[in-house]
Order: C-alpha cells, then sequence, then structure tokens
C-alpha cells in the first residue's frame, strides 16, 4: 500500500511539473503579429522624424550661403524660437504623435542636454536626432539655450547642436 502511495506522489509530482512548464512555454511565447505590428510602428514613427528633420534642414535658398530652418532657430534662439519650432514639428506630424525636444551642445561648463519642447511622458518610444551645424554669421552673440551659454569654438563654425527628438504614439 506505502509503495503504491509513493508511485501516486511520484506521478503527481511529474504531472504538476509537466504542467507547468507547458504553462511557462504558453506564457513565455509571443505572438509574432502583434511583434511585426510593434516594429512597424516604431518604423513609422522613425521615418516621420527623420523626415522632418530632414525637411527642416534643408537650405531655403540654392547659393551655399542660405541657411536652412533648424540653422536659423537655433542660432537665433529665444522664446519665440523655440514655439516657433514646436509649432512647425507639430505641423508636420500626425496629431496622435507626441514629442520631445531635446538640444545638446558643449557650454563652457561642458556638455549640456536641454529639454526645450515637452510634449509629456513618453512611452514606448524612438528618438531620431540630427547635427545642426552653426556658422558665426548665423548665430546672435553671445547664443544661450536654457540658461546656458554655448561655446563658441572661435573658427568658421560657431559649435554643433545635436538636436534629439523623441516621439511616441499618443
Amino acid at each position: 500500500m506505502v509503495e503504491k502511495a509513493q508511485m501516486n506522489t511520484i506521478e503527481a509530482i511529474i504531472a504538476s511539473l509537466l504542467i507547468l512548464s507547458s504553462l511557462y512555454f504558453f506564457m513565455s511565447f509571443q505572438n509574432p503579429q502583434i511583434s511585426q505590428e510593434s516594429n512597424e510602428l516604431e518604423e513609422q514613427l522613425r521615418d516621420y522624424g527623420i523626415s522632418i528633420l530632414n525637411a527642416m534642414d534643408t537650405q531655403y535658398g540654392l547659393n551655399h550661403s542660405s541657411i536652412t530652418f533648424l540653422q536659423k532657430t537655433l542660432g537665433n534662439w529665444s522664446e519665440d524660437e523655440r514655439i516657433n519650432l514646436k509649432n512647425r514639428i507639430e505641423e508636420l506630424l500626425p496629431e496622435n504623435v507626441k514629442f520631445d525636444v531635446i538640444l545638446i551642445f558643449e557650454s563652457n561648463n561642458g556638455i549640456k542636454a536641454v529639454e526645450v519642447i515637452d510634449g509629456g511622458s513618453p512611452h514606448d518610444f524612438v528618438i531620431v536626432e540630427k547635427s545642426i551645424w552653426l556658422k558665426d554669421e548665423m548665430v546672435k552673440n553671445p547664443l544661450v539655450i536654457g540658461g546656458e551659454e554655448v561655446r563658441n569654438l572661435n573658427g568658421d563654425y560657431y559649435n554643433v547642436i545635436l538636436l534629439r527628438m523623441v516621439m511616441w504614439y499618443a
């Protein structure tokens, strides 16, 4: 009788292990359809961001002395230019896409990252970046962003500002 009870106990343990392992297998399995849709949405967001930054970094004229919208905006940075940048991005993005803009540059106090547009709390976000080269003649002197003075390189170029845009679906 004792041997039969021990056998039943061993069978019960093996059965429970099989059930638990099959549950783990099914719970850890991710539906490839969901994963594919998620990747497509991320790629779509990335395409929006890259297209917008490239469009805003296109020269206004055909000659080499013409400047881009981003060079003009960042070179004359003020609250009005911040609002102008925010409005331009909102015009180009679909309404269901939210965004933050962070400017990264070298100041006299080291490398600074200043969030200039806050669109809320990002989730499932995509980041796109664009380097903006500023020449001396494009910049009001001194150039101050978020209370930090952008360092002048004392050459043909004033400095490089990295514009980072964080985007997500609302």
